[in-house]
């Protein structure tokens, strides 16, 4: 058991209960086939900003488990919702809108991780006061949904989705900036663009795990993800998620290689230095 003291309150958790929850949101991801790695990507965001906040220790930990789990409650959305190609629909998007609520009442079964709420609760709210689900805004928004903001709209901007291709990362960053006071916290914002600058976040963008960089499907992007068993053999075989389509992947000299099977030539190169 871990018993994480953080402002007067003890967070306590049980290797059990990491075990459920990382299932959870790994249950969560697998419905989504263009969102795999979302999770840990934004959990190292929100580590790195509380970084560079003067977060240390048990701090650090609430951060990583606040951002594994910032879309917890994205469990009780339906999959034509979350996998939806188009735009939403205004019922459909009042559906989507009840997550941050769903997440943190799943928490609040669990004393020991009420803590961590803010993280689920807070970070579709806006700076400017039009977000959701209370409507918040400022310094009244609990400052780890406002660093869960920000960590959560730059990776989904650098990753594909159902409906968009991923944005360059420097379009990303341009629109956190351009975003900041009205979307965003301007302070964290200028800690991101910070840490950024720093190279805290490299390895991270298109990356689904620690030295595990998302693959890229001929058809749909960056969205075939290194599993347990490749890492341990540095080989085998890939379906894509999306289209279905089969590839075979390679490690050597540092970096992965995947191709179509029973095709000649080099495949693509996709460098982890």
């Amino acid at each position: 058991m871990w018993t994480i003291h953080s402002k007067g309150t003890s967070l306590k958790i049980s290797p059990e209960t990491i075990q459920v929850m990382t299932t959870l949101v790994k249950s969560i991801e697998s419905r989504d086939p263009y969102t795999a790695g979302h999770t840990w990507r934004v959990s190292r965001y929100v580590m790195g900003i509380a970084k560079h906040l003067g977060w240390h220790g048990h701090q650090l930990v609430e951060a990583e488990l606040g951002g594994l789990l910032h879309d917890l409650g994205k469990v009780k959305v339906p999959d034509q919702i979350l996998n939806k190609p188009g735009a939403l629909t205004a019922d459909e998007y009042t559906v989507i809108r009840e997550h941050p609520l769903i997440g943190a009442d799943i928490l609040r079964q669990s004393p020991g991780l009420v803590s961590l709420m803010p993280y689920i609760e807070a970070h579709h709210e806006r700076f400017d006061g039009h977000g959701y689900p209370h409507s918040l805004s400022g310094q009244l928004i609990p400052l780890p949904g406002r660093i869960v903001a920000v960590a959560d709209a730059f990776d989904a901007m650098t990753s594909t989705r159902p409906y968009r291709r991923a944005l360059l990362v420097e379009n990303a960053l341009s629109e956190i900036e351009k975003n900041q006071g009205t979307q965003f916290d301007p302070d964290i914002v200028q800690v991101f663009l910070k840490a950024w600058a720093r190279g805290d976040f490299q390895g991270v963008v298109r990356f689904s795990g620690i030295n595990r960089p998302l693959l890229e499907c001929e058809q749909c992007g960056p969205v075939i993800e290194i599993t347990d068993p490749m890492m341990e053999t540095l080989s085998g075989t890939v379906q894509c998620p999306v289209c279905r389509g089969l590839y075979t992947v390679a490690f050597d000299n540092g970096s992965w290689t995947i191709r179509a099977p029973n095709t000649s030539g080099q495949g693509q190169d996709f460098s982890m230095r």
